[in-house]
């Protein structure tokens, strides 16, 4: 489910693998991933989170396995990765 406004999408969007497993959530701002999102696995837990501001990766970024393994995190500033990852 996505939002648009004057043809840019606006806000939360939520995208599903079927009705009972969700797939992503996501929030807009000017058609620009903003705000925290998330990416889950078809029957388990977030294989991917971290969040963006203005279409650009922010701060730390994890990835999971389907068994919530821990398979590496990620640091970002300004959207290019930063520091120790």
């Amino acid at each position: 489910r996505s939002h648009f406004a004057n043809g840019v999408r606006e806000g939360l969007e939520e995208l599903w693998w079927d009705a009972e497993h969700p797939r992503a959530r996501t929030n807009w701002r000017n058609d620009l991933p903003h705000g925290e999102w998330v990416q889950w696995h078809f029957e388990g837990p977030a294989s991917e989170s971290g969040s963006y501001v203005d279409g650009a990766r922010v701060g730390e970024w994890s990835y999971r396995s389907e068994s919530d393994v821990l398979l590496r995190v990620e640091n970002y500033a300004a959207g290019r990765l930063h520091g120790l990852y």
